[in-house]
């Protein structure tokens, strides 16, 4: 079972800040399915400005009339953050263990303020993670002969238990 997610190439465009010589980006990304870190590095955005984390599920795309760049998700949660003087913001976002989840893609993108760009918003360019697929799940399946079989482990004691979508027992007499 694989447990780090797939990364596919970036989403659309991001806008360069003022005082960078270039476009925002999500610089670092990753996803361990086993402890559920998601991680995402906005690089070379506005220096010490407010910033938020778009997160959805899958990716499109969303126009934005005026603006330097589009959303490259449609928004599901949006998490509150700033920058550095660099112009970077690492978020690490803990999920807890993803390995019993179907396959879905995590997308992240950043947005900030920037008094020198059209709107004031500036945009990164977007990032799609993509869970391993249902078929490396496992299910658990313990059984041991029938009650008062004589083999000494009926209660199932020992053996090998793997974990995920669910556990099949049989129960006989």
């Amino acid at each position: 079972m694989r447990s780090v997610a797939s990364r596919s190439p970036s989403r659309g465009i991001g806008c360069v800040a003022s005082g960078q010589t270039q476009a925002a980006t999500i610089g670092l990304r990753s996803l361990s399915m086993l402890t559920g870190l998601w991680r995402n590095r906005l690089d070379f955005a506005a220096t010490n400005a407010p910033a938020v984390q778009i997160v959805g599920l899958g990716q499109q795309t969303v126009p934005l009339p005026g603006f330097c760049s589009t959303v490259e998700t449609l928004p599901l949660v949006t998490l509150p953050g700033s920058t550095d003087a660099a112009g970077q913001w690492d978020s690490q976002i803990p999920f807890g263990s993803l390995l019993a989840l179907p396959q879905f893609d995590l997308v992240a993108q950043f947005g900030f303020l920037d008094a020198g760009l059209p709107n004031s918003i500036g945009l990164s360019d977007a990032s799609l993670i993509r869970t391993p697929p249902s078929q490396n799940r496992h299910v658990s399946r313990i059984w041991f002969g029938t009650y008062q079989s004589g083999n000494g482990n009926e209660n199932a004691s020992s053996g090998n238990a793997e974990t995920s979508y669910g556990l099949v027992t049989i129960f006989g007499l």
